[in-house]
């Protein structure tokens, strides 16, 4: 452990919990590249903890026997942990309040910013679990997490638990996948109070036997859902219960600009709901599932304006037992249309010809972001009638009904001593606008090529051996770079 220019740094084989003991409130902690078995407390220091190397080469390793980074006394958002990939968290200490997750937050608003969240055995909550706590929670890979045999479990990728804080929790601009939780596979919010979850992909996530294979919500929350695409999820996309019996200014759920696609069952399924409010999202149902269904006694219709709903008409829209939960398409800016999107299953933008676009609820600036979940522009003139208004969903279609291409296609990875190739063909959707080139990274390295639309092959040499590499290939057009094509390989 060494002083360094911007603070003290850590190399592989020394104590970071010794340095963020050492460390002044406000001071920096650098971590070289390499594995941690730590169990850190950041002991209620406003500290930033940060990699050198980023995720992909530095590990902190919670051993499975506790969470492997802590904050337990009333930190602000000015500690910050950044840049790690955050393993085999886990319960422990068994005593009060019974930490648990591979990140626990208790009575403290940490940011939690630019780390891979992965393989944690959990129990009552997340890999990410904040109790009483407002976090930033912001640009996380959190993936691959899953319970462990737990009672009465709430959020596998994020749980937000308590509402003793005057902060809002921020959840923004995270990958949340394949996690496995009884109650709420990607994100579980219980008596959790203002929620602000914003531009997120919530996807390919199961809740196992319970509600909300995407977001499950119970008891009293006001979830505000804004700008994310959450698909691939089983069940229900979003699930659980609103209670409007329960006080507090503002319960209820607004869904407001987002891609819901459910993975089976509705889009959203609520019981004893507080209000509900749904402007401008695009919402998919399973076949033979409603779109959207509502249990209990509750606020019927609930608010709904400038949204599509779809589920092939091979069941009723709305489903409620004191009545239909939406309002009947054509009323309210409320269409029954297929989305049209460019790719079923793999990408969620639309294509021009979508009654999504140019269609969407024109919200204020509170619920307005100025990117699309994709970083274009929001708001455009989409139709080309002279005329810029939203689309309906988390994505933006370009002016003139441009938007950025497709995937690229048929991406194949080999290697060759130290070098790795890659091969791929043009995506099939070109987003109305020549494909110019192509962006190329590799990771771990950071390397980076830019490519003429001609040339579909790179080749990245001097790698080292048994190291998994992952190659991303995005086609670029006018509008901007596409969606992405991975692949990975070990030499």
């Amino acid at each position: 452990m060494q002083a360094a220019a911007t603070g003290t740094l850590v190399s592989s084989g020394e104590s970071i919990q010794a340095a963020l003991d050492a460390a002044p409130a406000g001071g920096t902690v650098l971590v070289e590249p390499g594995t941690y078995l730590e169990n850190l407390t950041f002991r209620g220091k406003d500290v930033t903890l940060k990699s050198t190397g980023g995720p992909s080469v530095t590990l902190l390793d919670g051993g499975g026997v506790a969470p492997a980074v802590r904050f337990t006394g009333g930190e602000t958002r000015a500690a910050r942990v950044e840049g790690f990939t955050i393993r085999h968290g886990g319960r422990g200490p068994a005593e009060w309040p019974y930490p648990e997750g591979a990140v626990w937050s208790w009575y403290a608003d940490p940011s939690i910013v630019g780390n891979v969240v992965e393989q944690t055995r959990l129990c009552g909550g997340g890999a990410i679990y904040a109790e009483f706590s407002a976090p930033l929670i912001e640009n996380n890979i959190i993936r691959d997490n899953a319970v462990d045999g737990c009672y009465y479990p709430y959020g596998g990728g994020i749980s937000i638990q308590g509402d003793d804080n005057p902060g809002i929790p921020l959840i923004r601009g995270n990958t949340i996948e394949r996690n496995k939780q009884h109650n709420g596979g990607g994100i579980g919010l219980y008596a959790a109070g203002r929620v602000r979850i914003e531009h997120n992909i919530i996807r390919d996530n199961e809740a196992i036997g319970g509600e909300g294979g995407g977001i499950a919500l119970v008891n009293a929350n006001a979830v505000e859902l804004v700008g994310n695409l959450i698909e691939g999820n089983n069940k229900a996309a979003i699930g659980g219960s609103l209670p409007s019996s329960l006080p507090g200014e503002g319960l209820g759920l607004n869904v407001v600009n987002n891609t819901i696609v459910s993975g089976g069952g509705p889009a959203i399924d609520l019981w004893y709901a507080a209000p509900v409010q749904i402007a401008g999202s695009a919402l998919v149902a399973g076949a033979g599932s409603p779109v959207l269904r509502c249990r209990g006694p509750l606020p019927d219709p609930w608010g709904m304006t400038d949204s599509l709903v779809w589920n092939g008409r091979s069941a009723p829209l709305y489903e409620g037992e004191s009545g239909p939960c939406g309002v009947a398409p054509g009323a309210g800016g409320v269409v029954d249309a297929d989305p049209a999107f460019v790719a079923a299953g793999s990408d969620f933008r639309v294509r021009p010809e979508s009654a999504a676009v140019d269609a969407g609820y024109p919200v204020g600036d509170y619920w307005l972001t100025a990117t699309d979940l994709a970083g274009a522009p929001r708001v455009t003139d989409g139709n080309g009638d002279g005329v810029a208004r939203i689309d309906m969903g988390a994505y933006e279609t370009g002016p003139g009904g441009t938007s950025p291409p497709g995937a690229p296609e048929a991406l194949q990875l080999r290697k060759s001593g130290s070098s790795i190739t890659a091969r791929w063909s043009p995506p099939a959707y070109n987003g109305g606008a020549a494909v110019t080139g192509y962006e190329v990274t590799l990771e771990p390295g950071g390397r980076f090529l830019t490519l003429p639309a001609g040339t579909t092959t790179a080749t990245f040499s001097g790698l080292s051996r048994k190291t998994t590499y992952t190659v991303t290939v995005r086609a670029v057009n006018s509008a901007g770079a596409g969606a992405a094509a991975t692949a990975s390989i070990r030499l």
